[in-house]
């Protein structure tokens, strides 16, 4: 199984074209947002046509729904996503 990363994407969408053009990237079953604008998620949803996680950075703020941890199961494994700033 294949998981894509990201974070710090800070309103900067177009750079997500640029990632998933990289060789591989297209194979990714979802992706991770790890935070520093959080809502730039919704555009790699979109992008990427796959399930997009999301947790808060230190520059989201209000965001409903969106916790600053969370732990995501695949293929028989737990994955904690944060952002890291509250470690």
């Amino acid at each position: 199984m294949k998981i894509g990363i990201v974070s710090d994407s800070h309103g900067n969408v177009r750079c997500f074209s640029d990632m998933l053009a990289v060789p591989g990237a297209q194979e990714a079953e979802f992706w991770l947002h790890a935070g520093d604008f959080a809502p730039d998620a919704d555009d790699l949803e979109v992008l990427c046509e796959r399930h997009v996680v999301r947790v808060r950075g230190n520059c989201d703020f209000s965001l409903s729904g969106v916790y600053d941890e969370t732990v995501v199961e695949a293929a028989g494994h737990r994955i904690f996503l944060a952002h890291g700033h509250l470690f």
